[in-house]
């Protein structure tokens, strides 16, 4: 069974001093077939591959015209038709198919029809006929490379970037009984220092068995990056960037990005995927910063403004958070995406403040500060007591302030829960998430609510279904002052410093 599943990018603006800082979310879409994962290693998935696709491709950067060239042969069916998928419209991305520049078939007798609001390109020609699909790919957005140009195919100024939904053109009816798909990439580089990198390695020849799931999400790049790696005891990982970065150190970035990986492999206390890759694109911003990215397979794709106004431990949340997802939405699956974002993206962002704490890249002060932020804005929303039911595909994505409400109301909802099970026994929070993880791993279940609620009465001293129903199903406002540690205090009725500190020696308490 298909469907569409709606994924969430982290986006934080500062477009100047006069003006708040504010979240903005994206719409990322892509295709989706129902199945579990079971591997430690693309290469090794001990799954019959039922169809093979090889790719010729090669980048062109040229004074007069820069693009990708690819070559693919396929055959026609037995009506004469090959039906070529390619996203149109996808992640938040519109028109996608004017990065197309020239497509074309070895065949003169082939009449080739394009498709865009389909995502199809329909290929005409004899039964049975083998063809060389041949095609270019631009970028088909002029000007600075801003937020806006992010998630679209760039090629330009010795360098691409794009994804795999929006680069490679398959053949419609591949996705088959949930049973991986054998892509062959060839690349033919310029020169020996043209780097080659994506989701799934560093080879400029690669074999590969990818679902759907693993091709849609995935990240290519390739030119004038940097490659730093580290082979560590049991993950190889990797980052990639370009430019000469103004607001940070490349090396410094690359150890605190080893660093984060380390504490969240140590936090979930998974060590199972051999090799994480990061990219890094730098942008421009005419006023202030943006930072943004979004999670992908074994890897993740981040955009930061190139200027001197960037703060650092921004940057830091930002990665933080999106590392997180490699469990938190990658592993702990949604069982209905937008119904358990106060799940994915709101314990997600709790436990990126927590582990921040912990790690003492945001003081005591800076986190009550920022807890303090998240819960102003919560009780300043227009929505902050709706229904959780109103979480559903089409309000979700058209309502800019229901696409914040989950990260506010799942994270004070954390924080409450993590503050309680501390209150009650020797657990916290942590011991939750794990044991999640733990029964999505050994079991293949998707997290839903019952679920969530199966687990947590193991770790609670009263039932918490009526709290859960309370404070995510019907949006009643959390009782933060209820199992709120001492040291800690809590004013409703302030003006804007909800959470006071009354004991420095609380940190030690909540990152427990």
């Amino acid at each position: 069974m298909l469907y569409f599943k709606g994924r969430v990018t982290f986006s934080y603006f500062d477009r100047s001093a006069n003006m708040k800082p504010y979240i903005q979310l994206n719409r990322i879409i892509y295709l989706v077939l129902f199945g579990t994962l079971s591997f430690s290693c693309v290469n090794d998935i001990q799954i019959e591959a039922p169809v093979s696709l090889r790719y010729d491709i090669k980048p062109i950067h040229a004074d007069s015209a820069e693009y990708l060239q690819f070559q693919i042969p396929l055959k026609t069916d037995q009506n004469g038709k090959l039906i070529l998928w390619f996203q149109n419209n996808a992640w938040g991305q519109e028109n996608l198919f004017n990065s197309i520049s020239k497509l074309e078939t070895n065949s003169s007798q082939s009449d080739i029809k394009m498709e865009a609001d389909s995502n199809r390109i329909i290929i005409t020609d004899e039964a049975h006929k083998e063809l060389l699909i041949s095609y270019d790919l631009i970028s088909d957005m002029q000007g600075p490379l801003d937020f806006t140009r992010s998630f679209r195919t760039i090629v330009e100024d010795g360098y691409f970037h794009s994804f795999g939904g929006r680069l490679f053109m398959i053949p419609a009816n591949i996705w088959n009984e949930d049973k991986p798909v054998n892509f062959e990439f060839n690349w033919n580089t310029p020169n020996r220092d043209y780097i080659i990198h994506n989701s799934f390695g560093a080879s400029i020849k690669q074999d590969l068995q990818l679902n759907e799931e693993q091709f849609e999400s995935s990240v290519f790049v390739g030119g004038d990056f940097k490659r730093y790696k580290h082979n560590g005891k049991d993950q190889t990982f990797y980052f990639l960037t370009r430019g000469d970065w103004i607001p940070f150190k490349e090396d410094s970035l690359f150890n605190t990005l080893q660093k984060i990986n380390r504490g969240h492999r140590a936090f979930w206390q998974d060590y199972s995927d051999p090799y994480y890759s990061v990219t890094l694109i730098p942008t421009e911003e005419q006023n202030g910063y943006s930072v943004s990215g979004t999670g992908l397979t074994n890897s993740f794709a981040s955009f930061i403004t190139n200027n001197d106004k960037v703060e650092w431990w921004r940057v830091q949340y930002l990665f933080y958070h999106e590392l997180l997802h490699q469990w938190t939405g990658q592993k702990i699956k949604n069982a209905n995406e937008e119904e358990q974002y106060w799940f994915s993206e709101g314990f997600t962002d709790y436990y990126t403040f927590k582990l921040m704490l912990k790690d003492d890249i945001i003081d005591l002060k800076k986190f009550v500060v920022l807890m303090n932020e998240e819960i102003e804005l919560l009780y300043q929303s227009p929505v902050r007591n709706i229904s959780n039911d109103s979480m559903y595909y089409e309000n979700f994505w058209s309502n800019p302030h229901l696409q914040d409400l989950p990260y506010k109301r799942g994270k004070i909802y954390a924080f409450h829960l993590d503050n309680q099970i501390r209150a009650e026994s020797d657990k916290s929070l942590d011991d939750v998430m794990r044991t999640i993880l733990e029964k999505c791993d050994d079991t293949g279940k998707y997290l839903s609510h019952d679920f969530f609620l199966e687990i947590l009465r193991s770790y609670v001293t009263e039932e918490p279904k009526k709290d859960f129903d309370n404070y995510i199903q019907n949006g009643l406002d959390v009782p933060i002052e209820r199992h709120l540690p001492t040291g800690l205090s809590f004013d409703k009725n302030a003006s804007s410093n909800y959470l006071s500190i009354e004991d420095q020696n609380v940190k030690e308490v909540l990152i427990k």
